[in-house]
């Protein structure tokens, strides 16, 4: 895996001799399928959109089929195989995408804010935190992420 930091187009040898079929474009990352289902990522990974960690290791049989088509959106990938099936990985912010190492990989952080009972919580999905004023009581905290979540206010 290379560190380098790429800021102007160049030729990709690792691409010659290879039939490149399908190339999807994210915000900061960019895949590849090749005519025998084979898929390549490259890019950013800071939020799981390369389907891999460090590795050099080769997943096999991950996608559980031939790749036909690749598509990317600012954060996540999804890969269409041979037998309809979707895959996708990477950002899960509106809930689109489960995260490449599950939900249990995902560590929500409270962060206590001013104000008070007038307030409503107010999540931001994309970095996994919860803006939590402080109430009075339980019964008030309840009823605000209640109100929140129901309305779908300062959740979305």
């Amino acid at each position: 895996i290379d560190e380098e930091i790429v800021v102007e187009p160049r030729r990709c040898d690792f691409f010659i001799n290879k039939n490149v079929c399908d190339v999807g474009c994210g915000s900061r990352h960019t895949v590849f399928v090749l005519e025998d289902g084979t898929v390549y990522t490259c890019g950013c990974n800071d939020l799981g959109q390369l389907g891999h960690d460090k590795s050099r290791k080769k997943e096999q049989g991950a996608l559980d089929a031939q790749i036909i088509l690749a598509s990317c959106g600012e954060a996540h990938t999804l890969a269409l195989n041979d037998k309809g099936k979707v895959f996708a990985w990477g950002l899960a912010a509106d809930g689109q995408i489960i995260p490449i190492l599950g939900m249990k990989s995902l560590k929500l952080v409270i962060q206590p804010t001013g104000g008070g009972d007038e307030f409503l919580p107010v999540a931001h999905t994309c970095f996994n935190l919860l803006d939590l004023p402080k109430y009075s009581d339980k019964e008030n905290l309840k009823s605000k992420l209640i109100q929140a979540i129901d309305h779908y206010e300062g959740f979305s």
